[in-house]
C-alpha cells in the first residue's frame, strides 16, 4: 500500500467513522424504524444541534 492509499483509507475513515457513530447513536436513542425512517431523518437532520444525544 502506497502513500495514496493509506491518505485514502484515513479520509475515508474520517468521514465514515462520525456518520457511523450519528446514524447508531440516533437509531439507539429516537429509535426510527424501516416504517417511519423517511418521516423522522429529515427530522433528526435538520435538528441535530437542539437535540444533544446527536452532536
Amino acid at each position: 500500500m502506497d502513500d495514496k492509499q493509506k491518505a485514502q483509507a484515513v479520509f475515508a475513515a474520517l468521514l465514515f467513522t462520525p456518520a457511523a457513530a450519528w446514524f447508531i447513536t440516533a437509531k439507539a436513542v429516537y429509535g426510527f424504524t424501516p416504517q417511519d425512517v423517511r418521516q423522522r431523518l429529515p427530522y433528526l437532520f435538520k435538528n441535530t444541534f437542539e437535540l444533544w444525544p446527536l452532536w
